[in-house]
């Protein structure tokens, strides 16, 4: 069994896991060992211009100067992104109350069995009217090619805008929706009085217009090919025999803009109660111009993004404004001038409180603490007292200098080498530096005793 593992072993290409990893780490260290010291050279300043760059980096993000210019760019992209969001919001508002709707079509039922003439009373509520708007109002009627209507021949129509005063336009959808289905006073749309004139007895009349309408006249002959050549689709399309009279009531009619808005409509069909009609509707045609004709044209991408972009710039311009201005009154410094208070006191005991400036300081630069000097062993102690006193009721002059033997003068080495005039400082008043001639003479005395005895010894 050895024999055989030893065997295979030694067959060419069979190697185990071990002497796979050896002979993979030899060949990279064979490789590694013939590669150009050029491209070894080139590897190492690859490495180290790396490791600069983002040491550099490191040290440039790490700086407050620059955290603190990241925390405010951050700053103003959070607070430019909100704006964007309040600027879409705001352009909607926008477009939602000052764009109106091109077409507004409501319908009108109309009321048989009352009065002379068919009649309907319609709610505006829910519209979206404008003022300053110019409006061409039209009335369409859908009406069946039976021979009661094309006997008829000429009838008049006419459109009544009303207002109500006890109502007040809803500012809610549901107040909306209640005031469709319930009527625009409040009652339902199918009034119960025989009277039309009763259901606009407490409403205000704003405009009125009547227009003349009349039924197509189609030949016999033409009227009837066309039957038998349309026969199966009318067949089985009934309603196709119907007609609509579209009839143009009010031209470019706008409301004032201290005005009020009309909250229902007011039709009557002046054909008597003999008219047979489908169905009726009142339709509004705004007639746009100016901004609202470019905002309805341009609603697309275009004026999104040029209103968008206006509201924006308008808000942030005026935030960066008021964010700069309040920072400026925060940060602006307060001329303070600080003072320093120094009690001086004259040489009477009188004490004058003054007020001092930093960069001041005393005219002959003494000291204020009060010293003893020695003097000579024939001369009371020098005593300097001083200028400031201690406790009230002690006298506090100054110390006079008596006794003191006019002095010579000391020898100063640093004279001249004065090159600017130093800040005062505070020093000793100089007393007990003076000079003593009888002290010098009994030392002079001294030594030429002493120097007669030498000689007479010698």
């Amino acid at each position: 069994m050895a024999s055989d593992d030893n065997s295979t072993s030694d067959e060419p290409g069979v190697y185990s896991l071990p002497d796979l990893i050896n002979r993979a780490r030899s060949e990279y260290h064979r490789a590694v060992k013939y590669v150009d010291p050029k491209v070894r050279e080139a590897q190492r300043l690859a490495c180290e211009i790396a490791r600069r760059v983002v040491r550099d980096i490191y040290r440039f993000l790490a700086s407050r100067n620059v955290q603190i210019g990241i925390a405010v760019i951050i700053g103003l992209l959070i607070l430019s992104a909100a704006l964007a969001v309040l600027s879409v919001v705001a352009y909607l508002l926008f477009y939602n109350r000052f764009l109106p709707d091109q077409l507004t079509t409501v319908p009108v039922h109309l009321q048989y069995g009352y009065g002379a003439n068919c009649w309907g009373l319609t709610s505006l509520a829910h519209t979206n009217l404008k003022t300053l708007q110019p409006y061409d109002i039209s009335l369409s009627l859908t009406v069946p090619r039976s021979p009661a209507n094309l006997e008829r021949g000429n009838f008049m129509v006419a459109v009544h805008l009303l207002y109500n005063p006890k109502l007040s336009r809803p500012s809610t959808p549901w107040q909306e929706r209640l005031t469709y289905f319930a009527g625009a006073d409040g009652e339902p749309l199918i009034p119960t009085e025989s009277d039309p004139g009763l259901a606009i007895a407490d409403k205000v009349v704003m405009y009125t217009a009547t227009r003349p309408a009349l039924i197509p006249y189609t030949h016999p002959v033409v009227e009837l090919a066309s039957r038998l050549l349309f026969l199966p689709y009318h067949i089985f399309y009934p309603h196709s025999e119907a007609t609509t009279l579209k009839i143009g009531v009010v031209e470019r009619l706008a409301f004032p803009r201290a005005g009020i808005l009309p909250n229902s409509v007011y039709v009557e069909v002046q054909a008597g109660q003999t008219l047979q009609t489908y169905k009726a509707s009142v339709t509004f045609s705004a007639q746009l111009g100016g901004l609202r004709w470019a905002m309805y044209q341009f609603w697309g991408i275009p004026a999104f993004v040029v209103f968008t972009f206006t509201f924006w710039a308008v808000s942030m311009s005026s935030t960066l404004t008021a964010l700069a201005a309040i920072g400026a009154w925060i940060n602006c410094p307060e001329p303070v001038k600080k003072v320093r208070k120094e009690i001086q006191e004259d040489r009477k005991g009188k004490g004058q409180a003054t007020i001092k400036a930093e960069g001041e300081h005393n005219e002959d630069g003494l000291s204020d603490t009060e010293r003893t000097f020695p003097s000579s062993s024939k001369q009371p102690a020098l005593k300097f007292e001083g200028r400031i006193k201690q406790e009230e009721g002690v006298d506090d002059s100054v110390a006079q200098l008596v006794n003191v033997p006019p002095a010579a003068e000391a020898d100063d080495e640093d004279d001249g080498d004065d090159f600017g005039d130093p800040p005062p400082d505070y020093r000793d008043s100089g007393i007990g530096t003076s000079y003593d001639d009888s002290v010098v003479s009994r030392e002079g005395v001294k030594r030429r005793r002493s120097g007669q005895g030498l000689r007479r010894g010698g």
